[in-house]
């Protein structure tokens, strides 16, 4: 059964190994576009479920490749080829401000990980095997509570009596076990609030690196700011195994970028199952998507996803494109949105500024004819 406004089926987890899978597992399909005259000679019912697929699709099927992803996972795959037999093993730090992909990244470095363990290692022996780890760090996490949700991942539970060292051992047992060789620790920022158990978080983490042969992604906002990475020498030493990768928002600014944008729009469009989209038609509003998101990918994706979901469950396929009216009169997320202002009240004051001063030429030069 589809619906146009609730969900009707359980999204999985990706904070245990059985959801996690599940997510990495998942092929999305593109569904086919239909011509005008075929969609309305569908029923009722063929109708919702077409809508219901393509609505579906939008709101989370669509992989874009990007220069920033690419970047990321050739980084990432020169790491795991160095930690190979290394002993002091190297980690990522994916850094950025909200809504420029932190996860969206993560996720893609996890999926194509997952790809290349299973074309590599297909055979039955191998499929007890987890060889990816995803925690999920919970505003004002512990140390314990980040072993709890390590162990919760394996689908185990904490004994009675049971330490934080205890829990971190029973992880790092499972992780050898299970030959794990990536560990995710998303929303890292959680931990670096001001936490009476920093050091010993440090000390647990610094564990797990050392004795488990994986490559650790670390992901958040600000992370090398963390206390937890700053604020103690063994922090510090912690620090010194990761190399960042940041994430920065697009800008027309600079042509590079310019450019990396226009790609980014096209990809966007491609996925776009709409009806009466016309191709390459999205680039005459890459000035006001870049004023609208300030760059974001992950407000851009939000914006169109809306748009579009809109435009699919209006029933009105000759009328299924993007257009300037829709654009500028979607509402945005409150930081685009801020930005948004900000950059008007720019532009006012820039004006402003330009009048006063061609004001002021003007009487000087009848000041001077007067003369």
């Amino acid at each position: 059964m589809s619906s146009e406004l609730f969900r009707t089926s359980k999204q999985p987890r990706m904070t245990t190994w059985e959801g996690l899978a599940a997510v990495l597992e998942r092929a999305w399909q593109r569904p086919e576009i239909l011509g005008v005259d075929e969609y309305v000679r569908l029923d009722t019912t063929e109708r919702r479920s077409y809508n219901s697929s393509r609505a579906g699709y939008v709101s989370g099927g669509i992989r874009l490749p990007t220069q920033n992803t690419d970047r990321a996972q050739k980084l990432f795959e020169s790491m795991l080829r160095a930690n190979v037999n290394a002993p002091n093993r190297e980690g990522l730090i994916v850094n950025a401000e909200p809504h420029l992909g932190k996860t969206t990244l993560v996720t893609a470095l996890m999926e194509w990980l997952y790809g290349r363990f299973q074309a590599e290692f297909p055979l039955p022996e191998y499929r007890g095997h987890v060889p990816v780890v995803y925690v999920l760090a919970k505003p004002d996490t512990s140390g314990k509570a980040l072993a709890k949700s390590l162990l919760a991942f394996f689908g185990a539970t904490p004994l009675r009596n049971e330490t934080t060292v205890d829990i971190i051992d029973r992880v790092i047992g499972l992780m050898q076990d299970s030959g794990t060789h990536m560990v995710c620790i998303d929303e890292f920022h959680n931990i670096a609030s001001n936490n009476t158990g920093n050091g010993h978080t440090v000390d647990y983490i610094k564990n797990l690196h050392n004795e488990v042969e994986a490559t650790f992604v670390i992901s958040g906002i600000e992370v090398t700011k963390s206390k937890v990475l700053t604020d103690t020498p063994r922090g510090r030493q912690l620090r010194s195994r990761f190399t960042e990768h940041a994430i920065e928002p697009f800008n027309l600014v600079d042509q590079d970028q310019e450019r990396q944008w226009q790609q980014l729009l096209l990809g966007f469009e491609r996925e776009l199952p709409l009806l009466a989209q016309e191709r390459n038609s999205i680039l005459q509003f890459r000035s006001l998507l870049m004023k609208r998101t300030n760059g974001s990918i992950g407000a851009l994706r939000k914006l169109l996803t809306r748009i579009t979901v809109d435009l699919i469950w209006a029933d009105d396929p000759q009328n299924e494109r993007l257009t300037g009216e829709l654009i500028a009169s979607a509402a945005t997320d409150i930081a685009s949105r801020e930005a948004e202002l900000l950059a008007d009240a720019a532009v006012i004051a820039q004006a402003s500024n330009s009048r006063r001063r061609k004001s002021g030429q003007q009487t000087k030069d009848l000041a001077d004819a007067a003369a």
